[in-house]
């Protein structure tokens, strides 16, 4: 067997539907009933359960969850919290 260091993308889990969260936001707090996801990833953002943080893009979401791990929502406009 070789013993190369192996790097392991970190674990990202998504939040089920029917579970709930509170979202801060500029010392307001918004309690959320997650649903199955609308399949649609345009008017929205993502949400990090983990550490009560959002990320407007793809980017900025891709370098957070790059270590640790991670429970993730997509916060749909229409639609509030959503399955990834």
């Amino acid at each position: 067997m070789n013993d190369d260091i192996r790097f392991v993308r970190p674990r990202v889990t998504s939040v089920e539907a029917g579970e709930s969260f509170i979202i801060t936001r500029a010392k307001l707090s918004f309690p959320l009933q997650v649903v199955a996801s609308c399949g649609e990833r345009k008017h929205g953002y993502w949400w990090c359960v983990t550490h009560s943080m959002s990320f407007d893009d793809e980017h900025r979401k891709q370098a957070h969850i790059e270590e640790h791990e991670h429970k993730l929502a997509w916060i749909c406009l229409e639609h509030g919290a959503e399955t990834l």
